[in-house]
């Protein structure tokens, strides 16, 4: 089924999450994967998660032929809550990117799951 908004196919959404759970086991394991912050970067002042390339969702379009290197490369997208990664997992897989997640809770989910360290706001 086909979202009337942004016509993404519905039933693909849950392919596309991930989980903090899956991300820190990939860190872990030294997974070769790129790992994408779509903050803005005062967001990025306030809190960060080491590892990760930031590139705002404004800015996502204008950095794809940067990005298409990465095309067949497995790549995590994260934000805050998990808004706006998802919006960029949706474009980068519309794009051609097939192994691409938003993970799921954002930065928040990570603070409070993974590393309390991490500041939450």
């Amino acid at each position: 089924m086909k979202c009337p908004i942004c016509r993404f196919d519905t039933t693909k959404i849950k392919q596309l999450k991930t989980t903090v759970h899956d991300v820190i086991k990939k860190i872990e394991k030294k997974e070769d994967f790129l790992f994408i912050d779509v903050r803005n970067p005062d967001e990025r002042e306030i809190a960060s998660i080491n590892g990760t390339v930031l590139i705002p969702l404004t800015e996502l379009p204008s950095q794809m032929p940067i990005l298409e290197k990465y095309k067949d490369k497995e790549i995590v997208v994260h934000c805050h809550h998990g808004g706006r990664s998802m919006t960029a997992a949706k474009f980068l897989h519309q794009s051609g990117f097939k192994n691409v997640k938003s993970m799921d809770g954002g930065i928040d989910a990570w603070s409070l799951l993974i590393d309390n360290s991490v500041e939450r706001y």
